[in-house]
């Protein structure tokens, strides 16, 4: 777990008012997806634009679609007041889609604990702190897990998720079939110690044409699902005909 915790207010400048940025320059959310093959995950079957998005994350534009679930709107309204002022998971309720402002920064590893860490800030269209996640990997039992910890007051907040493959698209789970299931999950560190909690997040990444993505986020708490996130991701400088 990451050993970067965060204060009241997160926001998109938390790394430099913590003096928690490192020079290492980074492209993407990974330097090579090939770490994560293992039986489950070959590459062959993966669209080539899904890993280059993840290896070159910086030369892709990204909208969002955020849909609260009709049975957690109420609540939805009260969490985005409570996240715009964190500064952090920042989502609130505006339809339609928005485009989010992205930046991949070096982290301090040896502040972090885990290895090659980078984050993905990302703002909406306000200029409000959208996220402010952390990026890493860990290996366990012969699988490699994406490890993504966002700062929260206090605390962190980590989503450890397994990659798969299916139909050319890449998935991305927090909670696999009982009798496959390994790391992944979500998790919430403390200074008491680390819990896991009763959420569940999973990830559809597929190609939609020539340079462009779609992402499918949905979360579930207790096992009810309560938030879809379409997003649309395209490479950068790219005219369509």
């Amino acid at each position: 777990m990451s050993n970067i915790y965060g204060t009241w207010r997160i926001g998109a400048d938390f790394l430099h008012r913590h003096r928690l940025q490192s020079d290492s320059s980074y492209q993407g959310l990974t330097d090579d997806m090939s770490a994560f093959q293992r039986n489950g995950f070959q590459l062959e079957t993966v669209s080539p634009l899904i890993l280059d998005f993840y290896e070159h994350t910086a030369d892709y534009s990204l909208t969002a679609e955020i849909a609260w679930r009709p049975w957690f709107k109420p609540l939805a309204h009260i969490y985005r007041l409570i996240s715009k002022m964190t500064g952090q998971i920042h989502l609130g309720t505006k339809t339609g889609r928005q485009t989010m402002e992205g930046e991949i920064i070096g982290v301090d590893s040896a502040k972090d604990g885990r290895k090659n860490v980078r984050a993905w800030v990302r703002t909406n269209e306000e200029g409000e702190t959208v996220f402010v996640a952390l990026y890493s990997a860990h290996t366990h039992n012969h699988i490699t897990y994406m490890n993504i910890a966002l700062p929260l007051p206090f605390s962190n907040m980590t989503g450890i998720l397994k990659p798969k493959a299916e139909d050319g698209c890449l998935i991305l789970t927090s909670s696999d079939k009982r009798s496959d299931r390994g790391d992944e999950g979500i998790f919430l560190s403390t200074g008491t110690g680390t819990f896991k909690l009763p959420l569940v997040e999973r990830f559809i990444i597929k190609e939609q044409g020539r340079k462009r993505l779609c992402a499918h986020h949905r979360m579930w708490l207790f096992g009810i699902r309560f938030l879809d996130i379409q997003y649309h991701i395209e490479k950068k400088g790219f005219c369509r005909q």
